[in-house]
């Protein structure tokens, strides 16, 4: 997918995850209808003011349980209405680019496609998913080529969830998928500026959910091989920021568009260091607050912003330069930046770039 920015100096997007409760009776906990109500009256209100070009549905995008087809009732009630038709329809009218969740997988697996086939089967010119287990966003900043590259990493960490595991749940179907994943990445690297890469379980996270220990084993080391500026994904529901020192690889969870937490947890910085005690992972910032997350690219730098339920008030805010180690190698394994991976990281690996299957 190719698209070009309104505004040739500067690239904007926003990102939400963990988004689409439809009423009250799709609620978890008492009280997340109105929190996404919040978020996405927020968003609206930003994007109205700053603009953006795109948004990212970081996964789990219809609550509690996906949609049944591509007809169904929440399309409308968890997404049209609660998102595109509020704040004067500032998140309508542009391209929404969705990945699936785990919660998405609950109705199984024709349930989950039906999120694929939702352009082909309506007159639906908003919603973009248009493959799995990865599919590429190109755009542009001037003479800089933006990558984003969209991984279906219930795919690639099938055990999550017993729907999933029944389908893609087998040694060859996940390294078949890695696979497609890796020379997607690669293929964006090749003329990318900035490369960025998104998925909803996390890879590095002080959440709840913590890392996903098969993606940590399989995509990071890619990750920090091809030169990735910034990994987005959903999940956890918190907001979250993360950086890996010696690369400058971010990652970046926003996975708080409607859920409510019990408590407030303990498992901020001093957890994630006793258990990452040799991690190069810096945590910046960490936030049970709902909300989503705002993003500007030029051609040096991208900022990342942290908004809560006012859109006037930036809870967090980073600002990176891209890497400039990015890897286009058919073999993975002989990117310089694969020696950045501990071996704990990326598990076992044989030649050729296959990877031992945890």
């Amino acid at each position: 997918i190719a698209i070009a920015s309104a505004d040739a100096a500067s690239l904007k997007f926003v990102t939400v995850g963990d988004w689409g409760i439809g009423s009250e009776k799709n609620e978890f906990r008492p009280g997340e209808r109105a929190a996404s109500e919040a978020v996405a009256d927020s968003m609206a209100a930003y994007v109205a003011k700053a603009g953006a070009s795109f948004v990212l549905a970081l996964g789990d995008n219809f609550y509690q349980d996906g949609v049944a087809n591509s007809a169904d009732p929440l399309w409308d009630l968890a997404w049209r209405d609660l998102w595109l038709k509020r704040g004067g329809g500032a998140l309508a009218h542009k391209p929404w680019y969705a990945i699936l969740g785990n919660h998405d997988w609950h109705q199984g697996k024709n349930a989950s496609m039906a999120q694929l086939s939702r352009v082909a089967d309506t007159d639906d010119d908003e919603w973009h998913m248009p493959s799995t287990p990865v599919y590429t966003v190109t755009e542009s900043v001037g003479d800089a080529i933006v990558k984003l590259v969209m991984v279906d990493t219930t795919t690639l960490a099938p055990h999550v969830t017993r729907k999933t595991r029944d389908v893609y749940g087998t040694p060859e179907l996940v390294q078949a998928n890695l696979a497609k994943v890796d020379a997607a990445i690669a293929a964006a690297a090749d003329d990318a500026t900035w490369l960025i890469v998104a998925g909803h379980y996390p890879v590095r996270s002080v959440g709840d959910h913590a890392d996903t220990l098969q993606l940590t084993k399989l995509l990071l080391p890619i990750l920090l091989a091809r030169g990735v500026d910034a990994y987005l994904c959903g999940h956890d529901h918190s907001l979250q920021s993360l950086v890996d020192v010696p690369t400058g690889l971010r990652f970046v969870v926003s996975g708080n568009g409607a859920k409510l937490e019990a408590s407030v947890q303990e498992f901020w910085s001093p957890l994630f260091a006793k258990a990452h005690a040799e991690s190069t992972v810096n945590v910046e910032f960490t936030s049970l607050a709902n909300g989503f997350t705002a993003h500007v690219l030029t051609r040096h730098a991208m900022t990342t912003t942290f908004c809560g339920r006012d859109p006037d008030v930036a809870l967090f805010a980073a600002t990176q330069a891209p890497r400039r180690d990015k890897c286009a190698r058919a073999d993975v394994t002989t990117c310089p930046g694969w020696a950045d991976s501990s071996e704990e990281d990326r598990g076992k690996s044989g030649g050729g770039g296959t990877w031992k299957i945890g």
